[in-house]
């Protein structure tokens, strides 16, 4: 599982403890990204979980051709959502 690491920088007051994490984070291998205001840290947060579910959801959908109406078709049955998808039903949901 992806883990995003976001450090206040500067940060010339900050503890011992959390320097020392922030070398073995670096010296594992692994990152964290460096912000100075919270816009900048909103608009990290933002791209990296974009990419993240971008990525997560890539489900290898070919776009539309250029030229497509993007029209979708409509199903020859009404789909009845009473059938499995009512609060009250004792029946579970099945795929």
């Amino acid at each position: 599982m992806p883990k995003l690491v976001y450090v206040l920088s500067p940060a010339p007051e900050r503890d011992p403890r959390l320097r020392a994490m922030l070398t073995r984070i670096q010296s594992d291998g692994l990152s964290y990204r460096a912000f100075a205001t919270s816009d900048e840290l909103g608009t990290l947060i933002a791209d990296d979980l974009a990419v993240l579910l971008s990525e997560r959801f890539d489900l290898g959908i070919e776009p539309p051709e250029r030229g497509s109406t993007g029209v979708l078709s409509t199903p020859s049955e009404p789909w009845d959502s009473s059938a499995c998808c009512s609060p009250h039903s004792d029946q579970p949901l099945t795929r």
